[in-house]
């Protein structure tokens, strides 16, 4: 993640998530393209899985997501995924 912080404490930011793990039983990995701001008390950040980045079960996964975080170590996530048809 590259972040830009202006005077005022705020700021932008931008980059790459590379996720490994399991979705609806299917296995595999996918790149999750990430920009978004912080305004000094909560961060807000959009998802797009980068189309073609998807390996094993989830080759093919297209969708995005959104998520919040103030300071602590919670915050929540939504993502909506388009699972590639099983075999």
């Amino acid at each position: 993640m590259v972040m830009t912080y202006r005077p005022d404490g705020s700021a932008e930011f931008v980059g790459h998530h590379w996720v490994a793990g399991a979705v609806g039983g299917r296995s595999g990995s996918l790149v999750l393209r990430a920009s978004g701001t912080y305004d000094g008390a909560v961060a807000r950040t959009d998802f797009e899985v980068i189309e073609g980045s998807g390996t094993g079960e989830l080759a093919g996964t297209r969708g995005s997501g959104l998520a919040s975080a103030g300071h602590g170590s919670t915050g929540t996530y939504r993502f909506e995924l388009d699972l590639p048809a099983g075999p």
